[in-house]
């Protein structure tokens, strides 16, 4: 993915996001955090809407602050709800439900 990353500029986002993924799961929530917000900068930069929401559905999962996690999330419900991206959008809504941070 990485190759991929760097051949193709479109793929910079996606890479971020994964490689996020695998530092939380591996104990580096500071890493994952700085790669969430370069993939969503990265997203914002190339136009990718759906890594832009993807980048902060993370950023909202893991936030520490109940408001500030959920200020993420109603921004990836905007950016999902704008594509149809139905399925998504439901994870996200569910997540605003358990922070109770309705949108």
């Amino acid at each position: 993915m990485r190759r991929y990353a760097r051949t193709f500029r479109l793929g910079r986002p996606f890479a971020l996001l994964l490689r996020g993924r695998q530092d939380h799961i591996d104990g580096r929530v500071a890493t994952a955090e700085r790669r969430w917000r370069a993939a969503a900068a990265w997203a914002e930069r190339l136009g990718t809407p759906y890594e832009l929401a993807g980048a902060n559905l993370s950023l909202g999962l893991q936030a520490g602050d109940r408001e500030h996690g959920a200020r993420y999330l109603r921004r990836a419900a905007e950016l999902y709800d704008a594509m149809g991206a139905v399925r998504d959008l439901e994870v996200v809504e569910a997540a605003l439900a358990r922070t109770g941070g309705a949108r």
